[in-house]
């Protein structure tokens, strides 16, 4: 089986639906910035707008901003998908 990401190397293929984010992260890891999804306080560290932009919810809170850059969290894909999601959540009056 070809591994690697078209990004990448189109020439390979690749069957990881998360490509845009892992290929865009590569190997990047800082212990100091990272945030596991499994940490409790995960979910209070990111704010989703009504528009499907993802920000950090303290403007000083450097490892989420590095979170969202280093994984490509505010690519334009993952907003638009984000921004339908919650669309289909909230009617217009909300």
């Amino acid at each position: 089986m070809k591994t690697g990401c078209p990004l990448i190397q189109p020439y390979r293929t690749h069957k990881n639906a998360n490509c845009i984010t892992a290929c865009y992260k590569s190997n990047w890891f800082d212990e100091t910035l990272h945030i596991s999804p499994l940490a409790d306080d995960c979910e209070q560290r990111f704010r989703y707008l009504l528009t499907g932009k993802i920000q950090n919810t303290e403007s000083a809170d450097l490892a989420a901003a590095t979170m969202i850059e280093k994984l490509a969290l505010d690519i334009a894909y993952l907003t638009r998908r984000r921004q339908e999601a919650i669309t289909g959540i909230f009617d217009d009056q909300f």
